[in-house]
């Protein structure tokens, strides 16, 4: 296929993603597979089948809702992705907490801009603005495999679970509002545990009780309140204590 032929292919296939609800009944109509945008975009740009493997993503429509699906905005953002071993850079993601989907902006690589999700069963990990995301040993039960942050790596690894939900609203201001949820995590190699308090740490390793609490005493850090970033060096700082008693 020659060059020239991709816009006019383009132009149809945007028509036919936002002609309205109202005209589904019309035979004339057929959606353009994901199979066959990958067909066209390879001849043209030689893209691994590997990396635009997904189907079409429809941005929510977030005019009557506050707030947004995505991790931390709805901007694009750079990043990479590791997909069966192959890692694939200088990519523009967005990551739907509220729908578990990783989204891929084609625009990084051909002359239009076509959003489409990334098959989670083949991603090992991917990153956004240096944020490490790796895929998390169980299952969301409404949107299958999920992917956590992850803070820190050692010998415990601290993790972060987010989840985003529409809620009704009772401000007046909006309709539904997005409510962000999250889970701390340790990870000891195959196993995970809640990390609620200080005594998460402390019950997994009590001999190292009184170095850890004169940490979190001399940098002043009340648990409750502190950041992810804080929760992080405390678990770095007890990695460190780990490692040099081996």
């Amino acid at each position: 296929m020659k060059k020239q032929s991709f816009f006019p292919f383009v132009k149809s296939l945007i028509l036919i993603m936002i002609i309205p609800i109202a005209s589904f009944g019309q035979s004339g109509v057929k959606p353009v597979d994901s199979h066959d945008v990958f067909n066209h975009f390879n001849k043209l740009y030689q893209i691994d089948a590997r990396l635009v493997n997904g189907d079409f993503y429809n941005t929510p429509s977030i005019s009557k809702a506050t707030g947004h699906p995505f991790f931390i905005s709805s901007d694009w953002k750079n990043g990479s992705v590791s997909m069966e071993g192959v890692v694939f850079e200088n990519l523009q993601l967005r990551y739907d907490i509220s729908s578990g989907l990783i989204i891929l902006n084609t625009a990084g690589f051909t002359n239009t801009a076509v959003q489409l999700v990334l098959k989670k069963d083949r991603i090992d990990y991917f990153t956004m603005d240096g944020n490490l995301f790796q895929a998390y040993p169980d299952d969301d039960p409404m949107t299958g495999i999920r992917f956590c942050q992850v803070l820190e790596e050692g010998a415990i690894d601290f993790v972060l679970i987010r989840s985003k939900n529409l809620k009704v609203t009772t401000t007046g201001r909006s309709d539904f509002a997005y409510q962000t949820k999250q889970s701390r995590i340790i990870r000891i190699g195959d196993e995970l545990h809640p990390y609620l308090s200080r005594h998460s740490l402390i019950k997994l390793y009590p001999d190292l009780k009184p170095d850890l609490r004169l940490f979190l005493k001399e940098n002043r850090l009340r648990f409750k309140k502190m950041s992810n970033n804080e929760h992080a060096r405390f678990v770095k700082y007890c990695n460190s204590l780990i490692e040099s008693s081996q």
